[in-house]
């Protein structure tokens, strides 16, 4: 049985610093000015290394030193390990690369949001990827207590002191709305506050109705709503060609519906201000004397007529 090869110390990046600096300058002095280090200390790690390598690295003759040839071959390899442990601190020491910003908003507030989040993405450096997740409030809740998403703009039954603005909901429908019995509803695919929110108004008026076209999509609802396919409960956000609020005297009152901004778990400076930004965009387009407003007779912690989203 032949037996094993005996086993090298790991290198010391120091005493290699010190070998690399000692055949770069050729002296004691030379390699002890280029690290700041002592000559006693270059002198002791040059010579640790070469018992470590068990070969001489260097031939003296007098005061000048002249690598070896094995300290030939070994400088090359030396610079190598080096140059890679210091690409390695390098890369340690700068800053991760900023990941995209994820926003959740519910799709009544896409529209208006959206120049918010694009612009708060290019406020410092290059622009910063986003990822712009439509979704209910509870989904929306979901993804952000598992920290899948940074921010979420979502609204709650609760009227509570942290809600940013409040939007008074409005039957909508296109410009050739005529009234008919039992009314004709088009509606995002439940759960949607708003559909519960008519419903509701509807019944305590007494008013028969039926939901001619349901869509997921609230863009696709409001095309059909602009094409005749019926009234649909948003609020004046909704709002756009080819669509109207329906004259107050035909269709019973509605509520209105709060919204909040929620962060994840110790966000980021970039979303503590995009979340300012976008409080500050609800703020400006809500009604003057919606926002954060409470319904008549609501008490501020108690449950409103504003259902879940």
């Amino acid at each position: 049985m032949s037996k094993a090869e005996p086993s090298i110390p790991d290198l010391s990046t120091k005493a290699l610093r010190a070998f690399v600096a000692l055949a770069t300058t050729g002296t004691l002095a030379g390699a002890a000015k280029l690290l700041n280090r002592s000559e006693s200390a270059i002198s002791l790690q040059v010579n640790g290394l070469e018992k470590i390598v068990r070969r001489p690295l260097f031939e003296r003759t007098g005061r000048k030193l002249r690598l070896s040839s094995f300290g030939t071959r070994f400088l090359s390899q030396a610079e190598d390990i080096l140059a890679r442990v210091d690409a390695a601190r390098l890369s340690a020491l700068q800053a991760p690369a900023a990941g995209p910003m994820r926003v959740g908003v519910v799709q009544d507030l896409l529209d208006p949001c959206m120049p918010t989040v694009l612009r708060g993405l290019q406020v410092d450096g290059p622009v910063r990827p986003v990822q712009l997740v439509a979704g209910t409030s509870a989904q929306l809740s979901a993804l952000l207590g598992e920290e899948q998403i940074d921010i979420a703009v979502i609204a709650r039954r609760f009227v509570e002191p942290d809600t940013v603005a409040s939007f008074p909901m409005r039957w909508i429908a296109s410009t050739s709305y005529a009234p008919r019995d039992p009314l004709s509803l088009a509606a995002v695919s439940p759960p949607c506050p708003f559909n519960e929110a008519a419903a509701r108004a509807l019944s305590q008026a007494g008013l028969r109705y039926e939901i001619t076209f349901e869509s997921p999509s609230l863009d696709a609802v409001c095309r059909a709503v602009a094409l005749g396919a019926g009234v649909m409960c948003r609020t004046a956000l909704a709002l756009r060609p080819g669509l109207v609020e329906v004259a107050a005297q035909d269709l019973p009152p509605l509520p209105s519906i709060s919204y909040v901004i929620d962060l994840k778990r110790g966000p980021d400076e970039a979303a503590k201000g995009l979340s300012a930004a976008l409080r500050a965009r609800l703020q400006m387009l809500a009604p003057k004397t919606g926002c954060g407003a409470v319904d008549e007779g609501a008490h501020p912690h108690q449950p409103s007529s504003r259902p879940q989203v």
